[in-house]
Protein backbone atom coordinates (compact mmCIF):
# COMPACT_ATOMS: atom_id res chain seq x y z
CA UNK A 1 0.00 0.00 0.00
CA UNK A 2 1.13 3.75 -0.64
CA UNK A 3 -0.27 6.77 1.67
CA UNK A 4 0.93 10.17 0.94
CA UNK A 5 1.34 10.99 4.65
CA UNK A 6 1.59 9.50 8.07
CA UNK A 7 -2.00 10.59 8.55
CA UNK A 8 -2.93 9.08 5.47
CA UNK A 9 -1.63 6.16 7.25
CA UNK A 10 -2.87 6.16 11.11
CA UNK A 11 -6.64 6.02 8.87
CA UNK A 12 -5.90 2.90 7.72
CA UNK A 13 -5.55 -0.43 10.11
CA UNK A 14 -3.47 -3.22 8.47
CA UNK A 15 -3.63 -6.60 8.35
CA UNK A 16 -1.16 -9.57 8.98
CA UNK A 17 1.94 -9.20 7.06
CA UNK A 18 0.82 -6.07 4.94
CA UNK A 19 3.62 -3.11 4.62
CA UNK A 20 3.10 0.60 3.59
CA UNK A 21 5.19 2.81 1.60
CA UNK A 22 4.54 6.08 3.20
CA UNK A 23 5.79 9.87 1.06
CA UNK A 24 6.57 12.28 4.08
CA UNK A 25 5.67 12.54 7.96
CA UNK A 26 3.52 15.81 8.07
CA UNK A 27 4.86 18.70 5.43
CA UNK A 28 6.58 17.54 2.02
CA UNK A 29 10.26 16.56 2.80
CA UNK A 30 9.98 15.94 6.41
CA UNK A 31 12.03 12.90 6.23
CA UNK A 32 9.41 11.51 8.30
CA UNK A 33 7.90 8.86 5.63
CA UNK A 34 9.20 6.01 5.24
CA UNK A 35 8.51 1.94 4.91
CA UNK A 36 6.39 0.61 7.52
CA UNK A 37 5.33 -3.00 8.80
CA UNK A 38 1.84 -4.07 10.34
CA UNK A 39 2.59 -5.58 13.80
CA UNK A 40 -0.30 -7.84 14.87
CA UNK A 41 0.57 -7.97 18.54
CA UNK A 42 1.72 -4.33 18.80
CA UNK A 43 0.37 -2.29 21.37
CA UNK A 44 2.88 0.41 21.61
CA UNK A 45 2.25 4.35 22.13
CA UNK A 46 1.86 6.15 18.47
CA UNK A 47 4.71 8.49 18.73
CA UNK A 48 4.10 9.87 15.27
CA UNK A 49 7.40 8.74 14.13
CA UNK A 50 8.29 5.14 14.54
CA UNK A 51 4.77 3.94 16.07
CA UNK A 52 1.65 4.69 14.39
CA UNK A 53 -1.97 3.70 15.43
CA UNK A 54 -4.21 3.23 18.14
CA UNK A 55 -6.61 0.37 17.61
CA UNK A 56 -6.53 -1.76 20.60
CA UNK A 57 -3.84 -4.23 19.36
CA UNK A 58 -1.91 -3.54 16.06
CA UNK A 59 0.36 -1.18 15.21
CA UNK A 60 2.00 0.43 11.78
CA UNK A 61 6.10 0.00 12.97
CA UNK A 62 8.68 2.15 10.87
CA UNK A 63 11.25 -0.16 9.36
CA UNK A 64 14.89 1.12 10.47
CA UNK A 65 17.73 0.89 7.70
CA UNK A 66 19.88 -2.27 7.71
CA UNK A 67 22.88 -1.45 9.72
CA UNK A 68 24.48 -4.43 9.49
CA UNK A 69 25.00 -7.60 6.80
CA UNK A 70 26.81 -10.63 7.24
CA UNK A 71 27.39 -13.75 4.73
CA UNK A 72 29.53 -16.48 3.71
CA UNK A 73 31.14 -16.28 0.03
CA UNK A 74 33.47 -19.32 -1.43
CA UNK A 75 36.28 -19.09 -3.53
CA UNK A 76 36.26 -21.93 -5.70
CA UNK A 77 39.89 -22.28 -6.13
CA UNK A 78 42.47 -19.70 -4.77
CA UNK A 79 45.29 -19.73 -6.41
CA UNK A 80 49.21 -18.97 -5.48
CA UNK A 81 50.03 -14.96 -5.08
CA UNK A 82 47.34 -11.93 -4.61
CA UNK A 83 43.62 -12.46 -5.50
CA UNK A 84 40.81 -10.06 -5.01
CA UNK A 85 37.25 -10.81 -4.49
CA UNK A 86 34.00 -8.93 -4.77
CA UNK A 87 31.38 -9.32 -2.21
CA UNK A 88 27.80 -7.38 -2.39
CA UNK A 89 27.29 -6.13 0.77
CA UNK A 90 23.59 -4.70 0.16
CA UNK A 91 24.13 -2.26 3.05
CA UNK A 92 22.84 1.57 2.59
CA UNK A 93 25.88 3.04 3.02
CA UNK A 94 29.71 2.64 3.12
CA UNK A 95 30.91 0.12 6.02
CA UNK A 96 33.15 1.68 8.45
CA UNK A 97 33.86 -1.95 9.58
CA UNK A 98 34.29 -5.49 7.92
CA UNK A 99 35.24 -8.22 9.55
CA UNK A 100 36.09 -11.58 8.32
CA UNK A 101 37.69 -15.46 9.07
CA UNK A 102 38.54 -18.38 6.64
CA UNK A 103 36.91 -21.85 7.02
CA UNK A 104 39.02 -24.40 5.72
CA UNK A 105 39.98 -28.17 6.42
CA UNK A 106 42.88 -26.96 8.51
CA UNK A 107 43.59 -23.82 9.91
CA UNK A 108 45.05 -20.91 7.94
CA UNK A 109 46.75 -18.20 8.24
CA UNK A 110 46.47 -15.57 5.05
CA UNK A 111 47.67 -12.24 4.14
CA UNK A 112 44.88 -10.54 3.54
CA UNK A 113 43.34 -6.62 3.47
CA UNK A 114 40.09 -5.08 2.79
CA UNK A 115 38.33 -2.32 1.40
CA UNK A 116 34.54 -1.03 0.49
CA UNK A 117 32.04 0.96 -1.15
CA UNK A 118 28.76 1.26 -1.30
CA UNK A 119 27.88 -1.53 -3.18
CA UNK A 120 30.60 -4.03 -2.24
CA UNK A 121 33.62 -5.15 -0.26
CA UNK A 122 36.91 -5.84 -1.68
CA UNK A 123 39.03 -8.54 0.03
CA UNK A 124 42.44 -9.11 -1.04
CA UNK A 125 44.10 -12.48 -0.28
CA UNK A 126 48.00 -13.39 -0.68
CA UNK A 127 47.69 -16.97 -0.97
CA UNK A 128 51.02 -19.05 -0.30
CA UNK A 129 49.42 -22.28 -1.81
CA UNK A 130 46.68 -23.62 -3.73
CA UNK A 131 43.33 -23.98 -2.02
CA UNK A 132 39.77 -25.04 -3.59
CA UNK A 133 36.55 -24.44 -1.20
CA UNK A 134 37.82 -21.82 0.94
CA UNK A 135 34.51 -20.01 2.40
CA UNK A 136 34.66 -16.06 4.13
CA UNK A 137 32.50 -15.41 6.42
CA UNK A 138 32.11 -11.52 6.74
CA UNK A 139 30.04 -9.59 8.99
CA UNK A 140 30.14 -5.55 7.45
CA UNK A 141 28.84 -2.48 10.09
CA UNK A 142 27.69 0.89 8.45
CA UNK A 143 27.65 2.57 12.66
Amino acid sequence: MRFENLTALRAQKGTSSSFAIVRYGVVMNDKMGGLFFWDDLSTGTDDGKKVIGSWPVGRWVKSEPLTQARGVFTVLTLAIGTQSFTIPHGLSATPVNVQYSFQYNTPLSLGTSWTADSTNIYIKINGISVLTNLNICWIAYID
